[in-house]
């Protein structure tokens, strides 16, 4: 009996492992207010972010889809090119969005990339259009150590403002009543005015503040013209014993000098005395 060859071939093919954008909390579902990114529209079921910030001229806005995540962070992909160098090159916006819920309709967020230059310093990556496949990770865009820890930004749910207020504390240094002065690069103004107060509303949680101004009607505290302030957002340093608190201003409409937020940062300082 004649035999017959016999051949065994196997074929291996060898793919580079790449990561996907699991999922996206249901709590970031819905319309945010932001400090940075003004208005942020957010679905976890399409996995997809846009924001009313504009990244050039030629855009009516920006739309991100979810690529990857780990832990709180999570890689957006901008969906268009954005041209770059008078246009000259085409380059896609990455963003890694570190989120961290602050209360039941607040979060506050880092942009853990480094700035850059071609995207007027922001702290998204530009990718070339010909190069988004070697983005193959959260790595590849993610960089935690070029980002302090009170550089952050904040977010508040749209029709939400008194529930988001009131669900977080404002830091211990400013659960008290305070007279104050005001400084700033012109001056400083209401000194030994008995009536320029800082205080904390009590049947709000600890989560509003109210600035009596009337004694001293010069400067407008947090910017606020109506004097009433919301803690929505705290990051305790522990290395410097240093609070960071993003205040959202509570007035119905906006004078040319007031801001919708402001960061306030605060610290204990104990007084000794000798006798």
């Amino acid at each position: 009996m004649k035999l017959l060859p016999t051949f065994c071939f196997m074929c291996i093919t060898v793919f580079r492992s790449k990561q996907e954008c699991s999922n996206l909390p249901e709590d970031l579902d819905g319309v945010w207010t932001s400090t940075n990114l003004e208005t942020i529209t957010i679905s976890s079921s399409a996995k997809t972010l846009s924001m009313t910030k504009t990244f050039h001229s030629s855009l009516t806005g920006s739309y991100f889809d979810c690529i990857f995540n780990s832990g709180t962070q999570y890689v957006f992909k901008m969906n268009e090119t954005v041209p770059i160098l008078s246009g000259t090159l085409q380059v896609y916006p990455y963003g890694c969005f570190d989120f961290r819920q602050a209360g039941t309709y607040s979060y506050y967020f880092y942009l853990n990339s480094a700035e850059e230059i071609t995207l007027g310093d922001s702290r998204f990556k530009a990718v070339l259009s010909g190069s988004v496949d070697t983005i193959t990770s959260l790595t590849d865009i993610c960089d935690t150590s070029t980002v302090d820890t009170a550089e952050f930004y904040t977010m508040i749910k749209s029709g939400y403002v008194s529930e988001a207020i009131s669900a977080v504390q404002c830091p211990g240094p400013i659960l008290c009543s305070f007279k104050y002065t005001y400084t700033d690069q012109t001056g400083t103004y209401c000194e030994s005015v008995n009536t320029s107060t800082i205080m904390i509303k009590s049947d709000q949680n600890y989560g509003e503040i109210v600035v009596n101004n009337a004694g001293c009607t010069t400067k407008e505290p947090f910017y606020s013209a109506g004097g009433q302030v919301g803690c929505i957002a705290n990051v305790y340093k522990s290395s410097t014993d240093t609070y960071y608190t993003s205040y959202y201003n509570r007035d119905t409409s906006l004078s040319t000098t007031s801001y919708q937020f402001t960061c306030v940062v605060s610290t204990r300082v104990t007084l000794i005395s000798y006798t």
